[in-house]
Formats: structure tokens, C-alpha cells, sequence
């Protein structure tokens, strides 16, 4: 028996979205731009110090059993964890989706959510066949020029469904 892995230094301008079963967008917001009654542009471009506010759209076409979607983090920022005491009041993620409201049936299905110090991962014990959105907010901390790998979903013990965002690069500025 034979195992082959690969692991490849791309730049991330070069990597396109992909759909096997889960189709995930990831776009940034400016965190002091409200959807509510603002129109906010995706930006790719923002000073230290400043929040951002990550969606991931997540479509997904058939029921999923052990769903995890990771989403990587530009290098000079770090997710704000709204579970520790530390956190600023209101900067928690929401997850909302098309078929149901937050309060009623259907808001939990991302049960464990992980903020890590390289992405924040999220996991799903079952996702039914939809479209959810979630938002959590990024704090910028170091300048510079990163790029940002793809957001990835796959099923935990089918890794052959899956799903990634496109790369791109992210600029903090002084």
C-alpha cells in the first residue's frame, strides 16, 4: 500500500472557488460600516487597528452529517472570541440562514465553534440542505501585506464532499 500527500506553496491569486457538495463565499467588511442602514462595499484594504467584519455565505445542496468549515485569518489580525471575558460587548458572530430565524428552530446547527490563532473553525453535528451565513469580526493588529488562503468545508468522515472560497490579499495599513 501506498500514500502520497501533496502540499503546495501557491500563491493565492491563482486559487479559484470549488463546489463538491458545499459552496462557501467569504467576503470583508468594514466592522464600523452597519448592513443595516448603510450599503458596505468588500474591501481588501484597511488600517491597523481597525475591525473587520468576516460573512461566510455557505450554501450547501444536500443534507450534511459532521460538516467543519475552516476559515484561514490574514496573519497580521486575530478573531475576536466573543466567549471570553475580554471581548468587546456586541462583537459576537451571528449565524442566520434563509429558512430560519435566530430564536427559532434551525439556529444552532453550527454547535462548536473554535477560535484559533490561525482560523476560526466551525462544526456541525448536521447541516441540513440550505444557505446560512455567518459573521464574526476580525481585530487588525500588525501593517503589512498577507494573503489569505480559502475558506474550507468538507465533511469530516466523507472528505470527498467539500468546498473552498477564492484566496486573495488582504492589506493592513499604518
Amino acid at each position: 500500500y501506498y500514500t502520497l500527500h501533496l502540499n503546495a506553496a501557491l500563491d493565492v491569486s491563482t486559487i479559484s472557488p470549488l463546489d463538491r457538495g458545499l459552496s462557501i463565499q467569504r467576503t470583508y467588511y468594514d466592522a464600523a460600516c452597519d448592513p443595516e442602514s448603510d450599503d458596505c462595499q468588500p474591501i481588501d484594504t484597511i488600517a491597523a487597528g481597525q475591525q473587520v467584519r468576516v460573512v461566510l455565505d455557505i450554501t450547501v445542496p444536500n443534507n450534511l452529517s459532521y460538516a467543519i468549515v475552516e476559515d484561514p485569518l490574514p496573519a497580521g489580525a486575530e478573531a475576536i472570541d466573543p466567549n471570553l471575558a475580554t471581548s468587546q460587548s456586541g462583537q459576537g458572530p451571528t449565524i442566520t440562514d434563509q429558512q430560519y430565524a435566530y430564536g427559532y428552530w434551525g439556529y444552532w446547527f453550527f454547535n462548536r465553534i473554535e477560535f484559533r490563532d490561525e482560523k476560526v473553525v466551525f462544526h456541525a453535528g448536521f447541516l441540513p440542505a440550505g444557505s446560512y451565513q455567518y459573521s464574526y469580526t476580525l481585530q487588525t493588529n500588525i501593517p503589512g501585506s498577507y494573503q489569505v488562503r480559502p475558506a474550507f468545508g468538507y465533511q469530516e468522515f466523507f472528505p470527498e464532499v467539500n468546498g473552498r472560497s477564492d484566496g486573495f490579499e488582504f492589506e493592513i495599513t499604518k
